[in-house]
């Protein structure tokens, strides 16, 4: 069970942040009260809604509702659509909670079929998860077969290589077996995964490359993992393997050789904290090629950052360990780094042990022929702040600048597990995080959207606001809009299409009443040409706030009204046709139960035709 998340210190705060209930008191005394709501973009017949049990059918026109039975005082309501108008999707918000008052805040959206994100299809794994989540069959290594699947995870890394196949490596979940106590009973809340899978979309079979099928007690604090052998720097070999690991960074260079840097693992004396190695995958055998194999302290710990000069290359250069950075890879074949939680200049243990919130900018850049290479300390601070609040963490506040216009001064607040994409012409943009907004009052949930442009070396700010925990502005259904933004988040998935367009889906983090949610399910689109995002499917709600479960329908068939449960951690790829792909991640599976217990780890893999 994971202990270091900065995220879990924010959730006493904001689970008190608003009421699902939003309708007006009702007259004194009053033991039971209406349900009802708003409907859009209805304009033919055949929409049915229910509530517990109760019907009701929606008139072509409508432009509210209210059913006949009202719901006592105390007790539940769930708003759900029964039956689909003919040639329209509609989707229901605000449509769960307990009744304490009248309910008229549940609304009712509907499009053209043909407009609604109604190409999810459940491609494998499980829709109903036991304990908290999946075991993986490894079946032989280096064997594809079609009953092999990894278990549940979260915090992978992914990518997809040039034969279209699909690659995740490690991540945090669960083994080919569950771990037990003295007794023989379960107590396995899973541990750091170091195996490396590989997915041929064409016969749907997986085949297990590399790494351990399982994971052992840490000898320090955090989660248990599977062990690393590091073998020689720079040399490959059969026996190397990095150690279990969540939140780490990848690249994958012009050869096909994928890096891996950093995250939350196992270091070389079995310790869990903030890692800072590097490693390379090729030819069927790992790398050790830099950083440290220890993390230091058994107190969660890591290496500090070596920064050097700004600018100048070095070989003593070397980023501090650190989980959740974002990172890219340019036209030049540079590898970059921002951000993260980890260890600044000062070593471990000044900042009273804990780990800070950074917002520093790295490049490395390889040596000849896949060798070793150097970093170079390019932004941003080297030292992290205190907060102003109590427990707000250590982290650099954002400089905004002016709304659309690049300026050497701009410089996104530090923060972790922030979205990222590559747009045509080579420039980042990045959304959200947890971290830091334009006071450095706190950390916590942003949604800012970010440019950063490597021919000039500057940032711009291109929407979304400088302060925490926005609601955002979740528009019409399936229209674009300049004042559309998604909420305050975090662990989002990402994606780029065919046509260029960036794709988000959850996370966890705010919803669009400023509640706080475990496992946030709407999905997005943004163009970069224009600057507006698209809401395009999901919810903008969260139910109880830990989310709300998936509908699965039927195995390798779209539909309509199929959609992935709220999560977070999300794998992703997208494959050479355009279309985008998601495994896992921590969230709800088709049932209520997972809700309940704030997410499993999930092993559902789904595709999307965008």
């Amino acid at each position: 069970m994971k202990f270091y998340t900065h995220a879990a210190l924010l959730t006493a705060a904001l689970l008190g942040c608003g009421d699902n209930n939003k309708g007006q008191e009702a007259d004194g005394g009053a033991s039971s009260f209406r349900i009802g709501g708003t409907v859009a973009g209805l304009d033919v017949d055949g929409l049915t809604i229910a509530n517990n049990g109760d019907t009701l059918a929606v008139a072509s026109g409508a432009t509210s509702f209210e059913f006949d039975t009202k719901v006592a005082s105390g007790a539940t309501y769930a708003v759900t659509i029964t039956t689909q108008p003919t040639g329209k999707v509609c989707t229901v918000d605000h449509g769960t909670g307990t009744a304490t008052a009248d309910v008229s805040d549940v609304y009712v959206a509907c499009i053209p079929e043909n407009q609604h994100s109604k190409q999810w299809t459940w491609r494998a794994g499980h829709d109903v998860v036991t304990n908290s989540g999946m075991l993986g069959v490894y079946g032989t290594l280096g064997v594809p077969a079609a009953t092999n699947y990894p278990g549940g995870r979260e915090w992978s890394r992914t990518w997809t290589d040039k034969a279209g196949n699909l690659w995740l490596f490690g991540g945090y979940g669960f083994g080919s077996a569950y771990t037990t106590d003295s007794s023989g009973a379960n107590n396995d809340f899973g541990g750091q995964l170091n195996d490396l899978w590989k997915f041929d979309p064409a016969s749907g079979h997986w085949t297990w490359v590399s790494g351990a099928n399982g994971y052992t007690k840490t000898t320090g604090l955090g989660a248990s993992g599977a062990s690393a052998v590091y073998g020689t720097l720079g040399t490959p070999a059969a026996a190397n393997v990095p150690g279990g690991r969540e939140e780490a960074n990848h690249w994958v260079d012009a050869s096909g050789a994928v890096w891996i840097f950093g995250g939350v693992g196992i270091d070389a004396n079995g310790v869990t904290g903030a890692m800072n190695d590097l490693w390379k995958f090729a030819d069927g055998q790992w790398t050790w090629m830099g950083g440290t194999n220890s993390v230091g302290s058994v107190n969660f710990g890591g290496s500090n950052s070596v920064y050097g000069t700004k600018g100048i290359a070095d070989a003593a250069n070397l980023p501090g360990g650190r989980y959740g950075a974002a990172s890219w890879t340019d036209a030049q074949g540079n590898f970059w780094l921002f951000g993260g939680s980890g260890v600044d200049s000062q070593p471990f243990g000044v900042h009273g042990n804990e780990l800070v919130y950074l917002n520093d900018l790295w490049k490395y850049t390889p040596g000849q022929n896949g060798a070793a290479g150097t970093w170079t300390w390019v932004a941003g601070a080297d030292t992290a702040p205190p907060s102003q609040a109590p427990r707000g963490g250590y982290g650099v506040p954002g400089v905004y600048g002016t709304l659309g216009t690049a300026a050497s001064t701009n410089y996104p607040g530090s923060r972790n597990a922030a979205a990222t994409w590559l747009d045509a012409a080579g420039n980042v943009w990045m959304f959200g995080g947890l971290g830091f907004d334009v006071t450095g009052a706190r950390a916590s949930f942003l949604n800012d959207l970010w440019k950063y442009t490597p021919s000039t070396g500057q940032w711009t700010w291109m929407g979304g606001p400088n302060t925490l925990d926005s609601p955002g502005n979740y528009g019409t259904l399936g229209q674009p809009n300049t004042a559309n933004v998604p909420t305050a988040r975090y662990g989002a998935a990402t994606w780029v299409d065919g046509d260029g367009k960036f794709w988000l889906l959850g996370g966890q983090g705010m919803t669009m009443d400023t509640n706080f949610c475990y496992q946030l399910n709407d999905l997005w689109k943004l163009d970069p040409a224009t600057g507006e995002w698209t809401w395009m499917g999901g919810t903008g709600s969260c139910g109880t706030g830990n989310g709300l479960p998936g509908v699965y329908g039927t195995l390798g068939t779209a539909a309509a009204t199929n959609s992935p449960g709220g999560r977070y951690g999300i794998l992703s790829w997208t494959d050479a046709a355009g279309r985008l792909w998601m495994f896992g991640g921590h969230g709800a599976d088709s049932t209520t139960a997972s809700t309940a217990a704030q997410g499993v780890r999930l092993n559902d893999l789904w595709s999307y035709e965008p």
